[in-house]
C-alpha cells in the first residue's frame, strides 16, 4: 500500500493504517523537495516513480486530481481515506502540527472525499472571497497579481454580500472559504463579509488571510464560530505579527502562522503562445486550479484569472453563479483555460524563489 500524500493526512493515515493491519510501503508526493526524505521513517517517491500495480490510499483534498493523475500513469488501484479516518482517533497520537490543525485537515480531507464521490452534488474544496485589491505591501512576485494594480479598490460589500447568497443558494457544500485580498485588513468592511460566511451551513470553514502588517479593527464586531485567522510570516516585513497575536487571543480567535515559503516564478503575466496540448499539460499540473475565487460577482477557476480581469487584460474564464450544473461542469470538466497561457504555470516541483520582494511602483503588463 502506498499514500498519497507525505503530507499531515498522510501521518494520520499511516496510524490509521496501522491500527488496520494494513502494512504502508512508502509514501508518495508531487512536491519534489519531500523527494528522497523519509516521512513517518519511509520513502518518499514521485508517483512517477511507484512501481506499476501498486495500491494508493489518497491523503489529500486533491483528490479529482490525484486521480487523473495516477489514471495517466497506468495506476488504476486507489481508494479514498474516508473508511480509514472517518471514525479514527486522531488524539492518541503526536503529530508535526498542532492538533487543532491537525483535526481540520483530517476534516477536510474525509469531506471533500465523501463529497467528490457523491456526482449528484455540487461541493466547491475551497473558494477565495476577494474584499480587496489594496495591499500594505507590493510583493513583486505575488501570484495573485497584486503587483500590476495601479489603482487598487476594496470590492464593494454589498456586491460580495450578494455574491456569496448566489453561491449559498446553488452549492450542497464548500469545504473553505478564504477570505483574501490583497490585505484583508485594508477594507474596514472585512469583518461583515466574515459574519455572512459565518452565518451560512452550507459552509464548513472560513479563514480569514493576512500578510502581518496591520492589526486588525472590529474583532469585537466579527463572529468567531468556525473561522480561522492565517498568518503569513514575512520576518521583518510583518512588523505587526505579534500585536495582531495578541489582539486575537485577547478576542479568543484561533489563528496559525506559517512562514512565507514554497513561492514560485508564477506571479508574472506572459504570453506563451502555447499548443493546445501544453494548455492542457499546465492545466492539468497546476496546484492551483481547484482554488476557486470569487471577485466581482462572478466565479473563476484560480485567482490568477480573476485579477487578469480585474485588471482588464482579459475578459473570460469565468462562469456567473446562476445554474448548478454548469458551474459542476465548470469546475470539474475543463481541459484548461484561455487565460493559462499568461501564466508561467504552477506546478509542485517548480523551482522555488525568494518571497516578499518588494517594489516601489507598480508592475505594467505591455502585452506579448
Amino acid at each position: 500500500m502506498v499514500i498519497f500524500g507525505a503530507s499531515i493526512v498522510g501521518e494520520v493515515l499511516f496510524h490509521a493504517c496501522k491500527e488496520a493491519g494494513i502494512e504502508v510501503e512508502c509514501f508518495c508526493d508531487n512536491d519534489t523537495r519531500k523527494l528522497k526524505t523519509k516521512f513517518c521513517s519511509l520513502n518518499v517517491l514521485h508517483p512517477a516513480k511507484v512501481k506499476k500495480g501498486s495500491e494508493f490510499i489518497i491523503a489529500s483534498t486533491y483528490i479529482m486530481d490525484i486521480i487523473a493523475q495516477l489514471k495517466l500513469l497506468g495506476q488504476t488501484k486507489w481508494q479514498d481515506c474516508t473508511g480509514l479516518l472517518r471514525d479514527f482517533n486522531i488524539f492518541k497520537y503526536k503529530y508535526s502540527a498542532p492538533t487543532a490543525y491537525v483535526e481540520y485537515m483530517v476534516n477536510a480531507c474525509v469531506l471533500c472525499h465523501s463529497n467528490y464521490l457523491d456526482k449528484s452534488k455540487l461541493f466547491l474544496r475551497s473558494v477565495d472571497i476577494v474584499v480587496t485589491e489594496k495591499c500594505s505591501q507590493k510583493c513583486r512576485d505575488c501570484c495573485n497579481l497584486m503587483q500590476y494594480y495601479k489603482h487598487p479598490r476594496n470590492i464593494e460589500t454589498d456586491k460580495t454580500i450578494l455574491s456569496i447568497n448566489k453561491l449559498a443558494s446553488i452549492v450542497d457544500e464548500v469545504n473553505e472559504l478564504r477570505v483574501i485580498g490583497g490585505e484583508v485588513f485594508m477594507n474596514k468592511e472585512w469583518y461583515k463579509v466574515v459574519n455572512r460566511l459565518v452565518q451560512e451551513p452550507k459552509f464548513r470553514k472560513i479563514l480569514v488571510y493576512s500578510n502581518g502588517t496591520m492589526v486588525p479593527n472590529d474583532l469585537d464586531k466579527m463572529k468567531k464560530n468556525r473561522v480561522l485567522f492565517a498568518i503569513t510570516d514575512y520576518g521583518e516585513q510583518s512588523r505587526k505579527i505579534k500585536e495582531i497575536k495578541m489582539e486575537l487571543d485577547k478576542h479568543g480567535v484561533s489563528y496559525y502562522s506559517f512562514k512565507a515559503d514554497g513561492w514560485t516564478n508564477s506571479g508574472e503575466i506572459k504570453r506563451h503562445n502555447r499548443s493546445p496540448e501544453g494548455q492542457r499539460d499546465i492545466f492539468r499540473r497546476c496546484c492551483a486550479k481547484n482554488f476557486e475565487t470569487l471577485l466581482d460577482g462572478k466565479l473563476y477557476r484560480c485567482a490568477f484569472t480573476a485579477h487578469l480581469n480585474g485588471l482588464q487584460i482579459i475578459n473570460g474564464d469565468f462562469i456567473e453563479l446562476e445554474d448548478k450544473m454548469k458551474i459542476r461542469e465548470f469546475v470539474m470538466g475543463l481541459e484548461y483555460l484561455a487565460s493559462c497561457d499568461l501564466c508561467n504555470g504552477r506546478s509542485w516541483g517548480d523551482p522555488i524563489i525568494t518571497p516578499g520582494i518588494q517594489i516601489k511602483e507598480p508592475l505594467e503588463y505591455k502585452g506579448n
